[in-house]
């Protein structure tokens, strides 16, 4: 009897992971030779079905060889050859091939499930002979169909050998070759090559897009596109032109399977299919589907929040009635917050496919550049949400040309100043409470402030180079257009870049501060929620109106009587802790009028983080609340300083506070208000 496997949370996250990509790809396989199975004999087999399949044999040979599964890596390395054999038309493409690679899915199936029962994998040498064997079976001469159409040498010498073999299979199948030529300007010509050679697979093949000499024109690209196609018809857009190049007399293919030389004898295989049972016991689900259970989750939890409600009022009314249901609303409660915990776990993925992403433009730049670059990884097992990952993508691999572009030194620089020729970039994220802190260091020249400022004067930012403290002109960097580069570089000098990182920081309720050392390096830290999807907010009353307080922002809540509220040229200030911090009051942020300062005590709300920390006012504080934040919309969307909205649980709809946006503006000397 087979060993039963060990429960799911005892595999290693990796495995785990593994074991449900391999199950999706081995599923997309099965389909794909299935389809490929009923064109084959025809003869005229779709090159992306070929390619779709030889792609899912790659993926899976390189995840499993990254865990140390030599037999599945193996099998599906020879499962490869055999397929790019195949789509390079080298290999016959017959119901024996078929069979061989119906086998080899079959096996792999076997393979993966071992792994999952941590059972010894079965033998595989006779059917990678098999496989091997049909890499070499010999085809006809006969069959193999040169192309002989007169092309410009610019187009057959630079077609690859996939090309070569695509272009004489649509001469064997007598179709038209034409060459389309298409000229675009350099901003767009990215999206418009996609959307013209979309156009053009829909009416036929296309063979090979490659750059033309076209016209002198320093702001444009021209393409050569060849493509095979079986009629003239539809237009194309405007400044196309296209002209027939070929037109190829037909060749009689027949069955595919007369092109071999000498059939190979494939024993029958054995019935590997013992399970149909699934292989990891873990499915993907679409995260759009999982914002909508969260958002039930949430509303969930704000009528759990009105039944305690009510059941203290019948415990006021009537305390012996009261006890069951006080049991009950706490049984449902610990339910709840089980619930909810599981589904933001859900949400929850590691950092490490950020990482992946960061190794490879760190090596195509270091190889582009040709410079030594080492990237140094930390805390890949750090998990986020899904969406914040996505979103944070983008603003990383800024930060990362940033410091190879502006901080790193060139390797004879490095050798002079004492340090190695390698530079080094360091990233390290870690969790501390209910936020993640993402680090991007770098060992190279830092930040030359003075420079900043020089440029800060000649951009109009400041009036004079003493004016920013340090602070101030790290912080100058994130400008819209802000850069100390003077000349354009491939990675940087246009002055974007870390607007679109504070921004899109500021975006997911994060923070990012930056510190330099003349000589060592920087170091970007960037502060987020773990989760954006249910937030835990601190409930206040201010003037008229009830606010949430996002709770992760929060320093402290501190008793202040009005006497010790000051006023600091102009503008009120609290003394806290030794720090001295702007009051925000609500009303006036946000433009409301006729409500009056109380004169009784309040609560001073210290929010923010680091040194940028501002007190916010509350006449009363309810208490905290697990919120699902739902955006304003268009009307509302452009308000600074709301996060957005919630249900409170007693039928009231609350904003829930930007803190960040609120101390941005009040630090630019601001308001809430849409300008």
């Amino acid at each position: 009897m087979d060993p039963m496997p060990l429960p799911t949370r005892e595999r290693s996250r990796g495995v785990r992971e593994f074991l449900a990509e391999a199950e999706e790809i081995l599923e997309d396989l099965g389909r794909d030779l299935a389809a490929l199975s009923e064109v084959a004999r025809s003869g005229n087999v779709p090159p992306d079905l070929v390619n779709s399949i030889f792609r899912g044999a790659h993926s899976l040979k390189g995840l499993a060889g990254m865990l140390g599964y030599t037999g599945i890596s193996g099998l599906a390395h020879h499962l490869e050859t055999l397929l790019d054999l195949i789509r390079l038309g080298k290999a016959p493409l017959d119901n024996q091939t078929m069979e061989v690679l119906f086998a080899a899915l079959d096996i792999l199936g076997v393979l993966v499930r071992a792994c999952d029962r941590e059972e010894s994998p079965p033998d595989i040498s006779t059917l990678m002979e098999r496989i091997s064997a049909f890499c070499t079976r010999p085809l006809d001469p006969a069959s193999r169909y040169p192309a002989r159409p007169i092309l410009p040498e610019r187009i057959t010498g630079a077609l690859t050998e996939f090309e070569e073999h695509r272009l004489n299979e649509n001469v064997r199948q007598g179709r038209m070759l034409l060459l389309v030529h298409a000229s675009f300007l350099l901003e767009s010509f990215d999206r418009e090559l996609e959307e013209l050679i979309s156009l053009l697979k829909s009416r036929g093949e296309v063979i090979s897009t490659l750059p033309s000499p076209g016209r002198d024109r320093a702001d444009a690209i021209d393409f050569d596109i060849l493509m095979g196609t079986d009629e003239l018809s539809g237009h194309l857009p405007t400044g196309v032109t296209c002209e027939v190049v070929a037109v190829a007399a037909s060749h009689s293919g027949g069955d595919l399977s007369g092109r071999v030389a000498a059939p190979v004898v494939v024993p029958p295989s054995q019935d590997y299919a013992a399970s149909a049972r699934s292989i990891s016991g873990m499915v993907r689900v679409d995260i759009g589907a999982l914002d909508q259970l969260m958002a039930i989750v949430g509303e969930l939890v704000a009528a759990q929040t009105s039944l305690m409600d009510a059941v203290e009022q019948v415990r006021v009314v009537a305390p012996a009635a009261a006890v069951g249901l006080v049991k009950s609303t706490a049984r449902l409660g610990k339910k709840l917050n089980e619930l909810q915990e599981r589904v933001m776990e859900i949400r929850l993925v590691p950092v490490r496919t950020l990482y992946d992403k960061l190794t490879r433009i760190v090596r195509k730049i270091a190889a582009d550049e040709g410079r030594d670059l080492e990237l140094v990884l930390h805390g890949a097992e750090t998990r986020l949400d899904k969406q914040i990952i996505e979103d944070i993508s983008d603003p990383l691999m800024h930060l990362v040309r940033n410091a190879i572009d502006h901080g790193i030194e060139v390797p004879a620089e490095r050798l002079a100043a004492g340090k190695t020729a390698t530079g080094r970039i360091t990233i390290v994220a870690s969790q501390k409470g209910n936020r993640v802190v993402i680090e991007v260091a770098d060992d190279g020249r830092g930040i030359d402030l003075a420079k900043v400022r020089r440029q800060a004067v000649e951009r109009g930012l400041v009036l004079s180079p003493d004016d920013p403290t340090d602070r101030e002109a790290m912080d100058l960097i994130f400008e819209p257009g802000f850069s100390t580069r003077e000349v354009v570089s491939e990675l940087s000098g246009r002055g974007v870049g870390l607007d679109v990182v504070k921004s899109n920081i500021k975006a997911l309720s994060g923070t990012v501060t930056v510190e330099t050392q003349p000589g060592r390096g920087s170091r970007v830290v960037i502060t987020l929620p773990i989760t954006l999807a249910i937030i835990r907010t601190l409930i206040i009353d201010a003037g008229d109106e009830t606010y949430g307080v996002p709770v992760s922002t929060i320093q402290e809540t501190v008793t202040v009587d009005r006497g010790e509220i000051l006023t600091l040229e102009g503008n009120e200030v609290l003394q806290v802790r030794e720090m001295t911090l702007p009051v925000i009051r609500l009303d006036r942020f946000f433009g409301r009028t006729g409500n009056e300062p109380r004169e009784a005590a309040g609560y001073a709300i210290v929010a923010g983080a680091a040194s940028r920390r501002v007190g916010i006012m509350a006449d009363g504080i309810l208490g905290q609340h697990d919120l699902v934040l739902k955006p304003l919309g268009e009307l509302l969307g452009g308000v600074r300083g709301v996060a957005g909205a919630a249900d409170i649980g007693d039928e009231r709809t609350i904003l829930v506070l930007d803190v960040i946006g609120i101390i941005d503006e009040v630090y630019r000397g601001g308001s809430g208000l849409v300008s």
